[in-house]
């Protein structure tokens, strides 16, 4: 991939390339950005380094060297598995669906750079994929079960003894917290966190973060008391 304007932005600043990493994440000699503040940081960890980038769209910026900067390596998927059973027709590892749009026409597909870790003792149904993720990991937590056609999105979380019964679509970056059930053909939208404990009925479609354990059904999905 060729140096564009945008990566000729962050290298003017930053001389050697570095590699990329979350803002949630960082790591020592990398790169990141902050979306809200619309700045790039280079060296986010070492404060005697640490250099922000303004500019107009830091994202899509971002996004341009990143890409630029791995294509220069090859991305495998790593996948961790303490233990697990895991149908021979289930997909993990996948990339995810995480397209930036700038100025109308003009888009990117991020490289993932992230893998997917499995703990123990998990059942992972057939047709059910798991990707991994863009810059972090994809997690699922220790004793969950994923029934059958199931879609779990980049960079989301599940917690511990959590249930996914079957044609669940999860968003990337989702949080599902521990002891969660969520029921048939659900739907969890991306960047929302469940807590605890949570009941989401068959056929719900979850569109704001979840605070409060207990049963939620509909669309958008409501409390509906407790859940024992």
């Amino acid at each position: 991939m060729k140096i564009n304007k945008e990566v000729q932005k962050v290298l003017n600043v930053i001389g050697d390339p570095l590699p990329t990493c979350s803002l949630k994440n960082l790591k020592l000699n990398s790169i990141t950005f902050n979306k809200k503040a619309n700045i790039i940081i280079a060296n986010p960890l070492e404060k005697d380094l640490m250099e922000f980038i303004d500019i107009d769209n830091a994202e899509w910026t971002f996004w341009n060297y990143h890409n630029w900067y791995w294509q220069q390596y090859e991305s495998l998927p790593y996948i961790q598995i303490k233990s697990a059973i895991v149908s021979d027709q289930a997909t993990l590892g996948a990339d995810g669906i995480g397209r930036i749009k700038y100025n109308g026409d003009n888009y990117i597909d991020p490289i993932h750079i992230g893998g997917l870790l499995v703990g123990q003792n998990v059942h992972i149904g057939p047709q059910s994929v798991v990707h991994r993720g863009v810059l972090d990991d994809t997690i699922i937590g220790d004793n969950v079960i994923i029934g059958s056609l199931n879609n779990i999105g980049h960079n989301a979380i599940i917690g511990d003894r959590t249930i996914i019964t079957s044609n669940v679509a999860i968003g990337g970056s989702a949080k599902i917290d521990a002891d969660c059930y969520i029921g048939m053909g659900a739907v969890i939208r991306d960047n929302i966190t469940i807590c605890n404990n949570a009941y989401i009925g068959m056929g719900s479609v979850v569109t704001k973060d979840i605070t409060k354990p207990g049963k939620w059904f509909g669309n958008p999905a409501i409390y509906g008391g407790k859940y024992e």
